[in-house]
């Protein structure tokens, strides 16, 4: 009798999964699987660009990349990577990988000025920083257009009113000579002042921004707008200025602590922005402390394998919020109804 070999399929469980699209400091110490997002968006930028067209999604550039990208074809892009990855050696971080597809490109098409210029552009794009091992543009390709990046760090400070706040704003040269930048600031909350030192640079060079803030400088989360304006348009980065009011009571005794500030209509999830996972049933605590002119509300939420569904919620800060469920994934909600300040979170898991 011939056996027979039984198959079954078992159902996928999405998780929610949060992938940074832009590369950053903090990419070294995240997840492996969630570390390749910027990985992810330099092959669809070399691939398809910033604007397909023809139903595929649109793929903005990061805070101080290029304008655009315009993309090669996914076959092209496709041996590109391959050709960069018989290049990788163990412990490869993102700087490796710009150097290794620059090469990869010049192998593949020497003296290709516009393959080479999308793979450059793309790493710009997704703000991993050009490095001094990678190679030049091909030389017959002439002097390419002059182009230059921005960014801000930190891109997010906090003050008490009548205070004040600073982050360095850095441009380097992306293609083609040094240019003279000016730097300004717009979305400014009010009795707020910026002032840049040096208040314009040459690209590759940086400037301190100072926000100042008045004693009645109204409380929350302002977004500021950096903008540098060179010889070839100019580029804009975000920096969150959280003006601080009086800090509520601390929730206590609980495993977990966090902090932060709301304006009106605004909403914060924790821990962080992401999510904790449970692996066994049982009970959910949380505490909201919040200013008493605000009205905010705390809501528990579970991923159901599709989207975040709320199963708990507490309209009331300063009461508790407790909550028995299975094994799973869960963040808290915490949103400003009316009104807007500093919040104290605290919670405890199963």
């Amino acid at each position: 009798m011939r056996s027979r070999t039984r198959f079954e399929c078992w159902p996928l469980r999405a998780e929610p999964r949060p992938r940074p699209a832009c590369w950053s400091d903090r990419i070294p110490d995240t997840e492996v699987h969630n570390a390749a997002g910027p990985a992810n968006h330099w092959f669809y930028l070399v691939a398809e660009g910033t604007n397909p067209g023809g139903g595929k999604p649109s793929s903005p550039v990061c805070a101080g990349g290029p304008d655009s990208v315009t993309g090669l074809g996914i076959r092209t892009a496709g041996r590109i990577w391959m050709t960069a990855l018989m290049q990788k050696t163990s412990f490869w971080k993102y700087a490796d990988a710009r150097v290794a597809t620059l090469n990869a490109v010049t192998q593949l098409y020497p003296g290709d000025c516009a393959r080479f210029d999308t793979v450059k552009a793309a790493w710009d794009a997704v703000s991993v920083p050009a490095q001094s091992a990678e190679p030049g543009r091909p030389g017959d390709c002439g002097q390419s257009a002059p182009s230059f990046s921005l960014n801000v760090a930190p891109t997010a400070v906090e003050t008490l009113p009548g205070g004040t706040a600073t982050s360095t704003v850095t441009t380097r040269t992306t293609s083609g000579d040094p240019q003279n930048v000016t730097l300004t600031a717009s979305g400014l909350p009010d009795g707020a002042r910026a002032v840049f030192d040096p208040p314009s640079v040459e690209t590759g060079g940086s400037s301190v921004l100072t926000v100042s803030t008045a004693d009645d400088t109204p409380a929350g989360t302002h977004r500021i707008t950096v903008t540098g304006t060179g010889t070839d348009g100019s580029r804009s980065a975000a920096l969150a200025l959280t003006v601080r009011q009086t800090t509520p009571d601390t929730c206590t005794g609980h495993e977990e602590t966090r902090t932060g500030s709301l304006r009106a209509g605004s909403a914060a999830y924790q821990p962080e922005g992401g999510y904790y996972r449970t692996s066994v049933t049982g009970t959910h605590r949380a505490c909201l402390q919040a200013p008493d002119s605000a009205d905010f509300d705390l809501s528990l939420l579970k991923w159901n394998g599709r989207s975040w569904q709320v199963v708990a919620e507490a309209t009331a800060p300063g009461t508790m919020l407790t909550h028995t469920g299975p094994a799973g994934y869960y963040r808290y909600r915490i949103q400003a109804r009316a009104g807007g300040g500093d919040y104290n979170f605290g919670y405890d898991t199963p």
